[in-house]
């Protein structure tokens, strides 16, 4: 784990489980509408950043809706929001720590265990982010 300037957390290596990983590229594909997809961070301290960064690509705007849920070491969640699959290509995602609702103290963020992303709504087709 890595964080940019201690104010965006970033994972070096992700672990993404429910996906499948590309043997050229590194990068995992979703099938979104196939289940969540899931990285288990153990007890990563976020207090301190402001932002959850994720790295995402899609070869199609389908219009899919994605919640993004984070989970403590109790797996109970502690934070979740709502995105939109509506780009084409590279998305350089930076999540606000703050737009995760509820709204709660930083201290929230002391212990993640897990992020979850699931399909919330199916778009136009199938949406495969990689």
């Amino acid at each position: 784990m890595k964080s940019d300037v201690s104010t965006v957390w970033v994972s070096e290596t992700p672990s993404w489980q429910g996906g499948r990983q590309d043997q050229v590229s590194g990068l995992v594909r979703w099938d979104a509408e196939q289940g969540p997809l899931e990285l288990d961070v153990a007890g990563a301290d976020w207090r301190g950043h402001c932002a959850l960064q994720l790295d995402l690509h899609c070869s199609r705007r389908t219009g899919a809706r994605i919640e993004l849920q984070v989970f403590d070491q109790a797996g109970d969640q502690i934070g979740a929001i709502t995105f939109v699959a509506d780009w084409l290509g590279n998305n350089h995602m930076q999540v606000w720590l703050r737009s995760f609702k509820p709204a709660a103290e930083d201290d929230r963020w002391a212990e993640v265990n897990q992020v979850r992303m699931t399909c919330r709504d199916t778009g136009l087709g199938p949406t495969v982010p990689g």
